[in-house]
């Protein structure tokens, strides 16, 4: 370790997403205490089941083929997640390396399957300064040498997700992404937060119209 680095981890030691303790970007305690998703379920009922596609019962629900989301959005990992739409750290991203390998793996894996990270707004953007899912993108994309497009764009603003309920949630994202350039045949979208599932499924109708054949997710939580 360079002298500088060794004053800067002194002078700013690194500090716990989920509670705050000092020396760790996630201490074990808040790990413990998170619900990891181990076993394949599907991702809109939660059913458990063989595979991580939608059941025969949700697969009305959406163009989705499929998703995964690798905990439950609750106590250090909600904290964590919050904390981490607001700053750029790929040091904090990389505690959760492990659990997010453990669950694309369960995402049927081919040479033509293509991270997409969901965008952002351009007023959201400036005022973040980054866009927490092209952040995640990016490290999944070192976890897994999977490649990485960035044609999924917002063509117009919505209103934030959180504070509406799942019928005005679909209505304020309906037609609020379009496809850019060459569309890839399967795509993995790549959020950090998947509640009623409406931004994810408005990006895969969005894909699906562009000729994606199969589109899945993945999602550091599930609400």
């Amino acid at each position: 370790m360079s002298l500088f680095l060794f004053f800067v981890e002194k002078l700013f030691p690194a500090r716990c997403l989920g509670c705050g303790a000092v020396s760790t970007w996630w201490c074990r305690h808040c790990h413990d205490t998170v619900m990891w998703f181990t076993a394949s379920r599907c991702p809109f009922c939660q059913r458990l089941q063989k595979t991580v596609r939608c059941c025969p019962s949700c697969r009305h629900k959406s163009q989705l083929t499929g998703g995964v989301s690798v905990g439950r959005y609750a106590g250090g990992l909600r904290r964590a997640i919050v904390s981490l739409k607001f700053r750029s750290s790929h040091a904090g991203w990389n505690c959760f390396s492990a659990e997010c390998v453990s669950a694309i793996q369960n995402i049927p894996y081919s040479s033509d399957l293509v991270l997409l990270p969901v965008p952002l707004s351009k007023r959201r953007l400036r005022a973040r300064g980054h866009n927490q899912s092209a952040v995640f993108a990016t490290m999944l994309s070192q976890w897994t040498g999977l490649p990485i497009d960035t044609g999924l764009r917002r063509i117009r603003p919505t209103t934030p997700q959180t504070s509406l309920d799942r019928r005005h949630r679909r209505q304020n994202v309906s037609g609020a992404f379009a496809w850019t350039g060459n569309t890839p045949r399967r795509a993995l979208l790549v959020d950090d937060v998947a509640t009623t599932y409406s931004t994810l499924s408005e990006c895969a109708a969005t894909l699906r119209a562009a000729g994606c054949r199969e589109v899945w997710a993945i999602t550091l939580a599930r609400a």
